[in-house]
């Protein structure tokens, strides 16, 4: 792996473990070795580091292998809206600097978010968003 596949799996191994730590864990060895009482931060250690960097290299390539099911460039972020196409229908936008923007149906747009909720849960929760948005405009534009 390069550098910045190595530094996007980081980013995600820190996310997972922000979202399962303990009170007391930081993800960074501790500096010092004075106890501050019972809430004194610990480090997760190099095994579980290791755990939790082999899951996000895993979740990487299933999100990525999903994405591109889909028609869809595997970046680390995409700006999704909802967007009403030369026919007045409306769709889901996903965009990210420098790529061309993709237009997909709400029926599609519903079926990446179910399959990508397993692997990425807040990219899943973007979509479902603009999805419930498209729907509403389409509602109130007839």
């Amino acid at each position: 792996m390069n550098s910045a596949n190595d530094a996007a799996v980081e980013k995600w191994a820190k996310e997972i473990f922000e979202r399962e730590r303990q009170q007391n864990e930081t993800w960074t060895s501790v500096a010092s070795k004075r106890v501050v009482g019972m809430n004194a931060p610990t480090s997760i250690g190099k095994a579980r580091r290791k755990e939790y960097l082999t899951r996000a290299r895993k979740e990487l390539l299933a999100r990525a292998a999903v994405l591109k099911r889909f028609g869809l460039p595997d970046r680390s972020a995409f700006e999704i809206e909802p967007h009403r196409d030369d026919q007045g229908i409306w769709r889901i936008k996903f965009s990210h600097e420098g790529d061309p923007a993709i237009l997909m149906s709400q029926g599609h747009a519903t079926r990446l978010a179910d399959e990508i909720r397993s692997v990425n849960h807040h990219l899943a929760k973007q979509i479902e968003t603009c999805l419930e948005k498209a729907k509403r405009y389409s509602k109130t534009s007839k």
